[in-house]
């Protein structure tokens, strides 16, 4: 009788580190399910669809597709090819990125880590995405933009082909070849305006009003329009000088943010780089515009 009621109270007992487990178990898949993540190893694809998914150290993927209206974080680790489509949203703030591609309405933040490339082009070679893409920081090489404005307001790109609109106000970049460009801020040691790769484009224009360049290329029908004072040649578009092209020279001044100007230029016999006075604006400079290109034609 003894046997059995110890017995009985050993399988009683033994109920509650069951359900504790059971519980706990429980717990943590509904902690999981809440915010997915990869285990750490080698996977060769992910798909996350309308969810919130983090990468962290540790995890490796061959590939990873971002669609719907899902939520990416790659806080680290590394990932070969990043797809961003529909409308969903990846930030990056760490981790290695070998390539990322977006298309679509998707968002694209990156404030930390390293990528490769990044390439939003068109489908059709003429409709622009939609995808858009914030520069807030990080190491990135490649981009071949031809989407929604980009902005870059930190981190260093190495290399940017801008077939769309941008606007730098912070960071630095090696190269920018650019379709339309504002700069506000920041370094770009190379401005290469009216050409995109080996592709000459039409009706390029170029607002610069503050940051730092070490460096302008003015091609095919381009215009460039430097606000500031203090410039070391007279106000309106840059005369052309002797009979070789492209026409080169020195340009020293302030621009309208106080910084120091002291850049390089050059600029083919249809572009246009033209000193514009601070106080004014970028609309009354389109007003202008008709005026200053029949005074740079005498």
């Amino acid at each position: 009788m003894a046997g059995k009621t110890h017995q009985a109270r050993r399988q009683a007992g033994g109920v509650v580190p069951q359900a504790w487990v059971i519980g706990l178990f429980c717990l943590a898949i509904g902690l999981c399910a809440a915010t997915p993540r990869a285990g750490a190893g080698i996977v060769a694809g992910g798909i996350v669809r309308d969810d919130p998914f983090t990468v962290v150290e540790g995890d490796v993927f061959n590939s990873v597709l971002v669609t719907g209206t899902s939520k990416l974080d790659v806080a680290g680790g590394n990932i070969q090819a990043l797809h961003a489509r529909g409308e969903s949203t990846t930030n990056i703030g760490g981790g290695e990125i070998d390539e990322i591609s977006g298309v679509h309405h998707a968002v694209i933040l990156i404030t930390g880590g390293v990528v490769g490339s990044i390439v939003a082009a068109t489908q059709d070679g003429r409709t622009p995405q939609q995808t858009f893409l914030t520069i807030e920081g990080g190491e990135i090489g490649t981009i071949f933009w031809q989407a929604r404005p980009i902005l870059i307001r930190g981190g260093h790109v190495e290399l940017l082909r801008l077939r769309g609109s941008g606007e730098v106000t912070g960071g630095s970049l090696d190269h920018l070849e650019a379709w339309r460009i504002q700069i506000t801020g920041g370094h770009v040691e190379t401005l290469v305006v009216g050409r995109v790769g080996s592709s000459f484009i039409s009706g390029t224009l170029a607002e610069i009003t503050g940051g730092r360049i070490d460096m302008i290329e003015a091609v095919h029908d381009s215009q460039v329009s430097i606000f500031g004072s203090g410039f070391n040649l007279p106000l309106g578009p840059i005369e052309r000088s002797g009979m070789t092209e492209p026409f080169t020279g020195r340009l020293t001044g302030i621009l309208s943010d106080g910084t120091p100007l002291d850049l390089a230029y050059s600029f083919g016999p249809s572009a246009t780089i033209t000193l514009v006075p601070e106080p004014w604006s970028g609309a009354v400079l389109l007003l202008a515009m008709p005026l200053l290109l029949r005074r740079s034609g005498r």
